[in-house]
């Protein structure tokens, strides 16, 4: 490791958070300029300006949230067709499983959990002397 490799870093984290911010505004920008039928879905659309042309695909999206309280409360009159619309699957809760690991009580629940290297943060703080 040196400087140069560290100002580097920098430089490229700096960039990317400016440019992945212009390349949301830009999308956006461009996403608002057409009309659309659905707000869900795939659409196309195509630009000509002298000679210039793109075929434009858009992915409409829309984020669906639930709400957890109500669905626990209005589970038992749900029918069987609204119920299929849900999956439980299990969950780790990180914190509690590694106090178990730390005080060895997690015995077989550790043949069901893998755990594997992510990818580490970093952030540099420089010191200005």
């Amino acid at each position: 490791m040196n400087k140069e490799l560290l100002l580097e870093y920098q430089d490229a984290s700096d960039n990317l958070k400016k440019f992945k911010k212009l390349e949301l505004e830009l999308r956006n920008k461009i996403i608002k300029s057409f009309r659309y039928k659905k707000t869900e879905g795939v659409e196309h659309r195509s630009f000509e300006d002298e000679g210039f042309c793109v075929n434009l695909v858009i992915d409409l999206k829309l984020r669906r949230s639930i709400d957890k309280d109500a669905v626990e409360t209005l589970w038992s009159d749900l029918s069987g067709v609204e119920k299929d619309c849900f999956k439980h699957e299990p969950s780790l809760i990180t914190a509690e499983y590694k106090k178990l690991v730390e005080s060895g009580d997690a015995n077989i629940l550790m043949e069901v959990v893998t755990e594997k290297p992510a990818q580490a943060s970093l952030k540099l703080k420089f010191i200005e002397r």
